[in-house]
């Protein structure tokens, strides 16, 4: 959060934003030329960056020149990101990405303070579940009754799901058995290195396994 803060501070939040969606793409890139097929990679995308009106084209350009198309882009929309009304610039600029093929994500879904607007005013296609939900699901039975109506309600607006923060193989069985779409945590895979991903990447497409979610590479 230190780190955040003086980025902010130092007025270079779009240029961490740029380095970081293009170290993503670059990763994909890499492991698909490894003959390694990540369907696509989430970045997450702050208030700053979703109101800039050069974001469309920063992203635009970035795709470009890793030759990929926008659906291996998974743009992550933070919890404290705000759409005030319907002429926000952030519901442009989310919504203008969903019409060229971007996958649009909610993240961590329960924490916000009020993410039925942000459901209401973007064009998302999934919800990612908040790690609070899945701390120790499995022994805590109205945990499960509360995660199974947040994946219902996901379901009804046709949404698909990802739970966060899975970290032991009995919460990423209980998700599955609970109709979640995906999952992620240091359960399935920690952060690591790009040599060592695809490695892991290999083992992994090789063996038996849940439906976990695509590398989340930012």
């Amino acid at each position: 959060m230190a780190f955040l803060s003086a980025v902010a501070r130092a007025q270079l939040w779009h240029k961490l934003t740029d380095t970081i969606l293009h170290a993503s793409l670059s990763a994909i890139r890499d492991l698909e030329d490894a003959g390694v097929f990540v369907p696509q990679v989430g970045v997450n995308f702050a208030q700053s960056d979703l109101e800039d009106p050069q974001l469309i084209t920063r992203i635009l350009w970035a795709l470009d020149q890793f030759d990929l198309q926008p659906d291996r882009l998974s743009v992550e929309v933070l919890k404290n990101v705000v759409v005030q009304d319907a002429a926000s610039p952030v519901r442009n600029s989310v919504n203008t990405l969903a019409k060229l093929g971007c996958h649009i994500d909610l993240d961590d879904f329960g924490t916000a303070q009020n993410p039925f607007n942000s459901l209401r005013q973007l064009n998302i296609d999934r919800m990612e579940i908040d790690h609070s939900f899945i701390l120790n699901i499995d022994s805590e039975p109205k945990k499960q009754d509360m995660f199974a109506g947040v994946v219902l309600l996901a379901q009804r607006l046709n949404l698909d799901t990802i739970a966060e923060g899975i970290e032991t193989d009995a919460e990423l069985r209980l998700v599955q058995k609970l109709g979640c779409g995906h999952a992620q945590g240091f359960g399935i895979g920690r952060p690591m290195p790009l040599d060592q991903l695809l490695n892991w990447a290999r083992q992994y497409q090789q063996s038996p396994h849940p439906h976990a979610s695509p590398a989340k590479l930012a």
